[in-house]
């Protein structure tokens, strides 16, 4: 007879798993490493064959497809290696849960990107902001996220917050 989960146990896989984001590079770029369990694989897999597929999700797209089907178009001139797809599918996906509101909140804000950067840079469109998670964003990419989002501002005074009234 054949073990029909294999010679590993629930436990042996529920020990092994894990994720490790690597220290943000020079460039801004962090190394994502680690092990799935059979169930996330299958749940990334899933993902992946939609917002990964040649023509979905392309950032270098005007109106990139990220519902729906792509045109033939985007799929025949989709430059993007297989690797490449599977990136930019996942940041989608990723996009898509904090837009939904389905996270509820942390620390008592929504489930959100969270930015501080000045106001010259923001002018500016130069510089980086830094997130509440501590990574550095591109201003470029704070201005593209902000698109999106929901608008929280907070203004500071010499690093301390000042408070904003609303009558």
């Amino acid at each position: 007879l054949l073990d029909p989960d294999g010679n590993y146990t629930d436990t042996d896989r529920a020990r092994r798993r894990g994720l490790t984001l690597g220290p943000q590079q020079l460039d801004g770029m962090s190394a994502l490493s680690g092990w799935l369990t059979p169930e996330a694989r299958a749940s990334l897999e899933a993902v992946l064959a939609k917002l990964a597929a040649p023509g979905m999700c392309n950032p270098d797209d005007d109106t990139p497809c990220v519902d729906g089907a792509p045109t033939q178009d985007a799929i025949d001139h989709d430059p993007r290696s297989p690797a490449q797809r599977h990136h930019d599918g996942l940041n989608a996906a990723l996009r898509a849960v904090l837009a939904s509101g389905e996270l509820g909140q942390h620390n008592g804000l929504p489930a959100t990107i969270i930015v501080s950067t000045t106001l010259q840079e923001l002018e500016a469109a130069a510089g980086h902001a830094i997130t509440g998670g501590g990574s550095w964003l591109p201003i470029s990419d704070v201005i593209r996220l902000a698109r999106h989002a929901h608008h929280y501002l907070t203004l500071f005074d010499e690093r301390k917050p000042v408070v904003l009234y609303h009558a």
